[in-house]
């Protein structure tokens, strides 16, 4: 499923989580998935989030880990110049938030999401994206009021094996 969200500068950033029906299923029915926001690498300039290498590697950590994924996509360089990344990543955090109190757009994250279980990972210029999402998240002006539990920096040569 693609969603499309506008930014405060009118722009468009592209995401997309997994299919709900190959979703992971809680195996207690009660109990929420965390959700893991996944950013991902190409040296700021190549590469996207719907490319068959991220969605397959998401896909895994899916399957293996039982979360709730949502794949950020923004826009490259050099045609977009950097922060463009950055900014598009965090209107990507920012929609993720939005559901924390119950009235998101998306009832899969708003039904079955675990905002108190919210973990951001990123490869390559993803991880460095990544970790800007979380410096963002600890300033005292973030406004999203949604905490992260976890930062994982994925060295890419570990994935692609």
């Amino acid at each position: 499923m693609t969603l499309q969200i506008a930014t405060e500068l009118e722009r468009e950033t592209s995401l997309f989580h997994l299919n709900p029906k190959s979703a992971p299923v809680s195996s207690y029915p009660t109990r929420k998935l965390p959700v893991l926001i996944y950013v991902h690498g190409g040296a700021f300039s190549i590469g996207s989030a719907f490319s068959e290498f991220y969605t397959n590697y998401v896909s895994s950590l899916v399957a293996s880990s039982n979360v709730i994924a949502v794949s950020a996509d923004y826009r490259l360089a050099p045609e977009n110049p950097i922060p463009a990344c950055y900014d598009d990543s965090w209107e990507v955090f920012k929609w993720v938030a939005s559901h924390g109190s119950g009235s998101g757009s998306d009832p899969w994250l708003t039904n079955d999401a675990d905002f108190n279980r919210v973990f951001v990972a990123g490869d390559s210029a993803g991880a460095n994206i990544g970790h800007d999402i979380v410096s963002r998240v600890g300033s005292d002006q973030d406004g999203v009021g949604m905490e992260i539990s976890g930062l994982v920096l994925v060295h890419i040569l570990a994935v692609m094996r």
